[in-house]
């Protein structure tokens, strides 16, 4: 799982500080996600080439292996993705069972004004 996740990960960190800067974030908010398109473009190769290249090199009867864990993590991935949107869509929860459900302090306090 590492090696997809850590080579997909830069352009979505890229696209959340873009999108933290148009809603008027300011440097503090994006710069996690500014580190982590630099971080994560270093650790794209050396997952890539270093981890998998490295055990590929040992091991070269294993690269088809490597390759379909790499699909076979990619596929969940846009399942679990494929997932959540479309219920988020449906105005429904992704979880298996909903989150039990607790007044929020504010709402305690607009019950307790209109019973007054």
């Amino acid at each position: 799982m590492l090696l997809p996740f850590e080579m997909t990960s830069s352009m979505p960190n890229r696209r959340y500080g873009n999108g933290l800067r148009r809603l008027g974030g300011d440097e503090a908010a994006t710069r996690f996600y500014d580190v982590h398109v630099t971080a994560d473009a270093v650790h794209e190769r050396i997952a890539a080439h270093d981890l998998c290249g490295g055990y590929v090199a040992e091991h070269p009867n294993a690269a088809a292996n490597v390759l379909f864990g790499a699909a076979c993590a990619l596929a969940l991935d846009r399942e679990f993705a494929r997932h959540v949107l479309s219920r988020w869509q449906d105005g429904t929860t992704s979880l298996v069972r909903p989150l039990p459900t607790s007044p929020s302090p504010r709402s305690a306090t607009h019950r307790a004004a209109e019973s007054a």
